[in-house]
């Protein structure tokens, strides 16, 4: 798990982003888009479903994780699934909270 933040200085709301990706590549082009759009954002990456689920639970090193405002999922990761991460997310009453859309 790794953060980045960047910030516009327009209106003070940081947005907080959880991207769920396992290519170092795509995690990278995920940054340099929300740099470019020069949006303020604090982005948490968790390179699987199992760490992406530990963050939303909060569990052991993930006990002070921000709730995500916006979740983006890789739908084609190897270790348990992104796809597959969702309804555990939405269903239990903590993430109740969740809204998903897939396309």
């Amino acid at each position: 798990m790794h953060s980045s933040e960047f910030t516009d200085g327009r209106n003070g709301v940081t947005l907080e982003l959880l991207l769920v990706e396992d290519s170092p590549g795509d995690v990278r082009l995920t940054r340099d888009a929300f740099r470019a759009a020069n949006m303020a954002v604090h982005m948490d990456v968790a390179s699987d479903g199992v760490e992406a689920m530990a963050f939303l639970r909060h569990e052991k090193a993930y006990a002070a994780a921000p709730r995500p405002d916006l979740i983006l999922l890789d739908l084609n990761m190897t270790l348990r699934k992104a796809i597959n991460c969702m309804p555990i997310a939405t269903s239990a009453s903590p993430y109740s909270w969740l809204r998903s859309k897939a396309w």
